[in-house]
């Protein structure tokens, strides 16, 4: 069970369960200056008290400036694959990917040297795609840590 939400003494509790005086309460959440209890946000992407301060979204390799990054999954764009975009499909342009107009997503692309296709295939025989841990051990425990 994740503990999203701290009581005033520090206290655990579980995410949407508070009492009505914590929320609306003299000095609850809603109504204090500096409330007793607080509720971090619950999605990535969105931050402070409000959750009104968009972020950006934690994704594996932050797509490696390659792909848009959706609540920990990368939509890659036109020609690039993988659970991180970070392989390129033969014929497709190597180019600078996002990190050209984001700098902040420079220390956290980490292609890998096997994402250039290789230049003549020497044998024959089925191309198998086996490098991907499926999505519930990798982006989505990431878009629920507890601290950013």
């Amino acid at each position: 069970m994740l503990w999203l939400c701290v009581d005033w003494l520090g206290r655990p509790g579980h995410f949407g369960v508070a009492d009505f005086d914590s929320v609306l309460g003299p000095n609850g959440w809603c109504n204090a200056e500096k409330p007793e209890s607080s509720c971090p946000c619950y999605l990535d992407g969105h931050t402070g008290p409000y959750c009104d301060v968009a972020t950006e979204h934690v994704c594996p390799n932050q797509c490696n400036g390659h792909g848009e990054c959706n609540l920990g999954y990368c939509k890659c764009h036109e020609g690039w694959f993988g659970h991180d975009c970070a392989y390129r499909m033969e014929g497709v342009a190597e180019g600078p990917g996002l990190e050209q107009s984001r700098p902040w997503l420079r220390p956290h692309i980490a292609t890998p040297a096997s994402h250039d296709p290789a230049p003549n295939a020497t044998r024959l025989r089925p191309l198998i795609w086996v490098y991907e841990m499926p999505s519930d051990y990798n982006a989505l425990l990431m878009q629920y840590r507890l601290s950013k």
